[in-house]
């Protein structure tokens, strides 16, 4: 419960990464850059400048952590889907940031969207 004046306000606080209730006895982070409390499974999973990055994107395009299955979903598929439709003018950083919020929502963290980039490049 927060109390504002002499009003009782119940509201669960939520991960700004995963949408996870957070209690009162979960260990938190918050962010530097937009104050979003970070729970401690996102804690482990990211590192600090992974936070900032994944909170930016989801910022810019909406979205949280795991929104969607990523049983189907494949960085590299839907990398070379988007250079597709972007043509020969397409933008590789537009790409990229769009490549991860997209890895991001189907659950798949920055060191796994790095790693799956890093074994297709050896290939």
């Amino acid at each position: 419960m927060i109390k504002i004046r002499d009003y009782m306000i119940s509201e669960q606080i939520r991960c700004a990464i995963c949408h996870a209730d957070i209690n009162n006895s979960s260990p938190i982070f918050q962010s530097r850059l937009n104050y979003g409390i970070i729970c401690s499974k996102c804690m482990k999973l990211f590192n600090q400048e992974e936070i900032e990055i994944t909170l930016s994107l989801f910022i810019l395009y909406g979205g949280y952590f795991g929104q969607h299955k990523n049983e189907d979903f494949s960085v590299i598929d839907h990398l070379l889907k988007m250079i597709d439709v972007e043509g020969n003018d397409f933008n590789l950083e537009s790409i990229n940031m769009k490549l991860l919020h997209q890895s991001l929502i189907h659950g798949i963290s920055i060191r796994e969207f790095n790693q799956s980039l890093e074994n297709f490049l050896k290939k």
